[in-house]
């Protein structure tokens, strides 16, 4: 069983060092003495690290053990041959190594969760039937032979992984990260030399002051580094289209007449790619009908007969009025995609054209562009009405009026800017807003 085999494991190298390790420190805490219980009180027979084994669970081991040690055997065997045999001293080492264990494994944060426990339980040879898998009945038949209740088992099950965990460590040794070993080994043995000068404040060459006509000198040559522009406070009516814009009512009328006007910027023209065949002689463009019509395809037709490369087949992606012969255009647009028409002829040579794509010709309606063009008319109605409140503002300051008063009484707004040099530019040198340009 695996407590078997795991107590085979205790015997190397590393557990042994552990196990040292562990007993020194338990050894701060003190292991009391033992003995066998030969009253009827419960007594304490072991104390390992504030844990205690008490007589009556030392009995109660000692009788598991002699039970295996029959087992194991083969024969039945008396107390008194168990005894001799040691088993109290090895029952009770047994049950102090496991404390000292347990104990080491708490203190290093080590823990074996319920379902890595029922994993290891289930996968546990010894309790898998003929067909390889757990069986509960297997399960529970081996640990009742074994003298073992199942939670009792399963604590010890418990106990054992967490010894295995910590033994690990030391049966199999701790890889360190090379970043982490040079890290460490630059901070404990880098060495660095420091030179010192140390220069007296007395050797020093101090500069005099220099006199007054360098300075002056040096003033006048930089004054620009010594001066600030002129800034004076401005009082600002500004008035632009779009600040009257809104006051002003356009008529149905208006929006319609400007709609006809400006037809051509919401339409769009019916628009073809289209690729032509051009030969100088007729037979030759009617030998190119020929094939076309055998059902070849245009491409290979136009290689074949005509010696033209797709490329040079392509006009591109054309309105009727981008055609220059008014007859082709005429032709191709009559035709649907993928169709190609007669030979045509024109001053040019022959031409057989085929369309193959067409995007149809577009107009947004008024109620699409509505809100646009009223606000276009708005505009230009401001602008107009522009001059009519320059002459306005020109009376109201040519009466006596200050700016203020003026655009109180003609309901207009006033700016202030506290600083604004002769280049437009504010006291941190940035330019503002509508007054630099």
């Amino acid at each position: 069983m695996m407590l078997g085999n795991f107590r085979e494991k205790i015997l190397s190298w590393g557990a042994k060092l552990l196990l040292g390790l562990l007993i020194i420190s338990f050894g701060l805490w003190g292991i009391g003495d033992y003995t066998t219980n030969t009253g009827g009180d419960d007594q304490i027979v072991a104390e390992i690290g504030g844990q205690e084994i008490s007589s009556r669970e030392l009995e109660s081991q000692i009788q598991v053990s002699i039970s295996r040690m029959r087992e194991v055997l083969g024969q039945n065997i008396t107390n008194e041959q168990a005894l001799a045999f040691g088993i109290v001293d090895q029952t009770l080492n047994g049950m102090v190594q496991e404390i000292i264990f347990s104990e080491g494994a708490r203190n290093t944060g080590l823990i074996i969760n319920d379902d890595l426990l029922n994993q290891e339980i289930r996968s546990d040879k010894q309790f898998k039937n003929r067909a390889g898998q757990f069986d509960r009945n297997v399960f529970q038949q081996s640990i009742n032979r074994a003298g073992y209740s199942e939670g009792t088992y399963v604590d010890l099950y418990r106990r054992e992984l967490l010894q295995k965990q910590l033994l690990s460590a030391f049966e199999y040794g701790i890889s360190v990260p090379v970043a982490l070993t040079d890290s460490v080994l630059r901070y404990r043995e880098e060495r660095r030399v420091i030179k010192l000068i140390k220069i007296k404040h007395t050797a020093l060459n101090l500069i005099p002051d220099p006199p007054s006509s360098i300075l002056a000198k040096f003033h006048s040559d930089n004054a620009a580094r010594f001066s600030a522009p002129e800034y004076r406070a401005v009082t600002l009516l500004r008035v632009q289209p779009k600040d009257i814009s809104d006051e002003i009512e356009v008529s149905e009328e208006q929006i319609k007449n400007e709609y006809d006007s400006r037809i051509s910027e919401f339409s769009q023209e019916e628009r073809r790619k289209i690729q032509q065949i051009l030969v100088s002689e007729e037979p030759l463009a009617q030998k190119v009908m020929s094939r076309l019509k055998m059902g070849n395809d245009f491409i290979e037709v136009a290689k074949g007969v005509a010696n033209f490369d797709q490329e040079a087949l392509e006009l591109g992606d054309l309105t009727r009025g981008e055609l220059a012969i008014r007859e082709l255009g005429d032709a191709a647009f009559l035709l649907n995609a993928g169709n190609y028409t007669v030979p045509i002829r024109s001053s040019l040579g022959w031409h057989i054209l085929r369309v193959t794509n067409i995007t149809p010709a577009t107009k947004k309606a008024l109620g699409e562009v509505r809100n646009v063009l009223k606000r276009i008319i708005q505009l230009d109605l401001a602008a107009d009405s522009l001059i009519t409140l320059s002459n306005q503002i020109e009376d109201e300051l040519g009466a006596g009026a200050s700016i203020r008063d003026a655009a109180a009484r003609l309901n207009l707004k006033v700016e202030n800017i506290p600083a604004i040099d002769n280049q437009g530019l504010n006291e941190l040198g940035k330019s503002i807003d509508g007054i630099s340009d």
